[in-house]
Formats: C-alpha cells, structure tokens, sequence
C-alpha cells in the first residue's frame, strides 16, 4: 500500500471510529436498560401483575426494535472501516470483530471493550428472558392445574379410589410450587 493510500485509510477509520463508539455507547445503554425492563417483567410476573405486565411487553418490543436498529447501523460502520477487504473477499455481512484489523490501537481496544460488555450484556438478556419465560410456562401449568382440579372436583369421579391408583396418579394436577 502507497503512503497515500495508507493516509486515505487512516482518515477513513479516524471518521468511522467517533461513530462507532457513539453506536456501541448507545447499544450497551439501550441492552442495560432492557435487562432492568426484564428485572422489572419477572418481578410483575411474580405478583401477577397483568397490567404492568402489558405495559412491559410494549415497551420490550420498543427496544426490541430499538436494539435491532443499533445492531444494523453498527453493521453499516463497520462495514465501511472492511469495505475494501470485504470487497476482496466477498463477504457482505462484518462482524464487530472483523474491523480490528482496519483499527488504531485505540479502536481495536474500544471496540474490544464494547464487545465484550455486549456479549456479556447479551448473555445476561438471554438468560433473565428464558427464566421469564419459564416463570410464566409454570405459572400458566398451575393455574391450568388448579382449573382441572376444580372442573374434576364438579364431576361425580371420585379422585381417589385405592383400587386404582395408576388412574388417580393421571387425572390429579401436579401443583408444585417452584421458586424463581
């Protein structure tokens, strides 16, 4: 590469690494208020709390998209600091990790940092998500169990019958409390 062509890529990362970090501070604001707005759906689950579970839905799907635009302007800057070795290679989707090589010094550790607060921030949404879900698949068990236990109690079988308690074990509800 010809010094001027080095000096053309240097100003390329130099403007592309201000909005790059503007992109990845706001990625990781908007990735740890959704774990607050995950912390404050399990605590709405856990007093069955419809209304606010209602209004928290919306405001995930809010950042949701919000999150979604981030990841596709970070995509969009990163492809322009890869743009000529992604046109080399034809490669049309970057990773964050794949400018590195394009990058000062300062920017492969910014962009180091940030990734790594985002896959763990990522992993941390993950989790409280699946618990959520978990939370709320066993809620819906119970109370499917407490409707069948109180529908069974109408009809004229009887629930118990020792001589047959192969059928007992099958039509009662498994009601067990689980913790969070």
């Amino acid at each position: 590469m010809n010094e001027s062509n080095a000096i053309k890529q240097q100003d390329n990362q130099h403007g592309h690494i201000p909005q790059l970090r503007e992109l990845l501070l706001a990625q990781v604001k908007l990735s740890t208020d959704f774990c607050s707005l995950l912390e404050d759906e399990k605590k709405a689950l856990v007093k069955m709390n419809i209304p606010i579970l209602a209004e928290l839905v919306r405001k995930k799907d809010r950042e949701l998209a919000r999150i979604q635009r981030l990841d596709e302007n970070i995509q969009e800057v990163s492809s322009r600091i890869t743009l000529k070795d992604r046109k080399k290679k034809n490669v049309s989707a970057v990773k964050l990790l794949d400018t590195i090589p394009f990058l000062s010094a300062d920017g492969q550790d910014m962009v180091l940092t940030y990734q790594k607060k985002l896959s763990l921030l990522r992993n941390n949404i993950l989790t409280a998500n699946h618990v959520n879900q978990r939370f709320a698949s066993d809620t819906l068990g119970y109370i499917n169990d407490a409707v069948s236990f109180i529908c069974n109690g109408i009809t004229s079988e009887t629930l118990y019958n020792p001589a047959r308690q192969e059928h007992r074990g099958k039509s009662i509800p498994a009601l067990v409390s689980r913790e969070v």
